[in-house]
């Protein structure tokens, strides 16, 4: 049977399980402690500030493109306005 916070079961869990959410460590539990000072802990977190960042370059991508995608549209959508009223006023006269 293993202890709550082993290191070797906090390194199984580390290994099986690549970090979605950073773990926060407990000053108090000598297991954790460990877990700090280990080069794996502090691989998986930069892991994971790795994958955040990428995903927040993608966010911002694709944030950009929508921006430009709806300003594109507005332009296109003044333009269809501008000839209809265009068209409108030379067959009034």
């Amino acid at each position: 049977m293993q202890r709550k916070y082993s290191f070797s079961a906090v390194k199984k869990t580390l290994v099986k399980k690549a970090p979605k959410k950073c773990p926060k460590l407990e000053k108090t539990s000598k297991g954790c402690r460990d877990m700090a000072e280990s080069s794996l802990y502090h691989r998986r977190e930069q892991i994971y500030l790795e994958e955040e960042q990428i995903q927040k370059t993608i966010r911002d991508k694709k944030e950009k493109e929508a921006k430009a995608v709806k300003e594109a549209v507005d332009e296109l959508r003044k333009f269809e306005y501008r000839q209809k009223r265009k068209a409108e006023t030379q067959s009034s006269q």
